[in-house]
């Protein structure tokens, strides 16, 4: 029964792609962490069967080195898993992101027939390879880290480049970056830019692909920043209004009504900057002490300063 392209076969393989990592997914839920770990560890080598199968049976082992970006992302997985390093772990959500297309866009793989072993180990070593660093995010196995985001996009294009010196080296196509044939969804890049050029207009894509993935996180970050800059904003408007001091000082005030230092000193100059603060009156001398006149006639008292002159 051969698998087909966009028919029901595959289409019902691409639905159990989903029901299983869902499955997965919350039977690990249930686990501890070490057991969590152990599993996702042990699934990861189906990835590097699934390398080492394509290398050791192929016609030309030239042309099976694990360049493409799906084995890569194979070969990395037990460590990443292992490890947990967050820049790996985060470059790996981008990388299988190829074996997912290789599910969905098997154009290649359509004659393979789905009850043999081949296609067995074909189909699930793409599908954990993709698979299994989600489900690292969704137990918290790791962190994803939006600081990786143009890490991850400057490191794909070196390997697309380094690849593609590869290609000429070893008179080779891995990733198609000599030629797109074979491959009809990079096909269409390559009427727009030729050459291997064509293959960094998948950049564009995987830049959107990221930004959805680190959605959450830039709006948490964005949210809790401009959260940060209210406080920092209030706290600076306390510290202004704190230090502010009014046009006339304590000891004016002492001098011109003939006051010792007393609390009533104080009063008035807080009334007189609570006011200025307020919009009651101008920060402007003559309006302060016009103000202060009148405080002091509530309080009875008199201006020795005039009283001397």
């Amino acid at each position: 029964m051969a698998w087909g392209t966009f028919t029901d076969i595959p289409l019902a393989t691409l639905a159990f792609a989903l029901i299983f990592i869902v499955i997965l997914y919350n039977v690990l839920q249930k686990k501890s962490r070490s057991s969590q770990i152990l599993t996702l560890f042990a699934l990861s080598f189906v990835g590097v069967g699934g390398v080492a199968y394509n290398l050791f049976t192929s016609e030309n082992m030239m042309e099976a080195l694990p360049l493409e970006l799906w084995s890569l992302s194979a070969l990395l997985l037990p460590f990443a898993i292992i490890m947990r390093t967050r820049g790996i772990c985060n470059l790996l959500i981008l990388w299988p992101v190829q074996s997912f297309a290789l599910l969905v866009f098997n154009h290649e793989k359509a004659d393979m027939d789905v009850l043999t072993g081949e296609f067995v180990l074909y189909f699930f070593t793409h599908l954990l390879t993709f698979a299994i660093p989600l489900i690292m995010f969704w137990l918290k196995l790791t962190r994803r880290d939006q600081k990786y985001l143009s890490k991850s996009l400057i490191l794909t294009v070196i390997v697309y480049t380094a690849v593609h010196f590869a290609n000429i080296a070893l008179g080779t196509n891995y990733l198609y970056s000599m030629s797109p044939e074979g491959n009809s969804f990079l096909g269409f890049f390559y009427t727009f830019v030729s050459e291997y050029w064509y293959m960094y207009c998948m950049i564009p894509v995987f830049f959107i692909y990221l930004v959805w993935w680190y959605l959450p996180e830039i709006l948490d970050y964005r949210r809790k920043t401009k959260g940060l800059r209210r406080k920092l904003k209030a706290i600076e408007e306390k510290d202004r209004i704190r230090n502010f001091q009014p046009p006339i000082d304590g000891n004016e005030i002492m001098q011109m009504f003939g006051l010792p230092g007393c609390s009533l000193v104080g009063e008035l100059k807080a009334a007189i900057k609570d006011a200025i603060l307020d919009g009651v009156i101008p920060n402007e001398y003559d309006a302060a002490k016009e103000f202060l006149l009148k405080k002091a006639t509530e309080h009875k008292l008199t201006l020795k300063q005039e009283e001397n002159r």
